[in-house]
């Protein structure tokens, strides 16, 4: 019954970080803040670049483990999902 109760009081003080939280964001975009990491804000585009480079060196890297079995699933007469 006690674990019960502690975790009512930590859900409800979740709810309530969470909303101070969205409160305090709002407050200062109504301000006229710019909310985010300050290096994203000056270039978004080479964060956006630098965001795809980061993609494709991790699609690189699976390569090897799931190109195999890629490749098995796309042999003539085989949809994609193996059916």
């Amino acid at each position: 019954m006690v674990v019960g109760i502690m975790a009512v009081v930590a859900q409800a003080e979740r709810k309530m970080i969470s909303a101070r939280t969205k409160a305090a964001l709002a407050a200062a975009k109504a301000r006229g803040a710019k909310l985010g990491r300050p290096e994203n804000l000056r270039n978004q585009e080479a964060g956006r670049e630098q965001g795809r480079a980061r993609r494709t060196a991790i699609a690189g890297a699976r390569r090897p483990t799931s190109g195999p079995s890629l490749r098995t699933c796309e042999r003539p007469g085989r949809s994609r999902f193996g059916r």
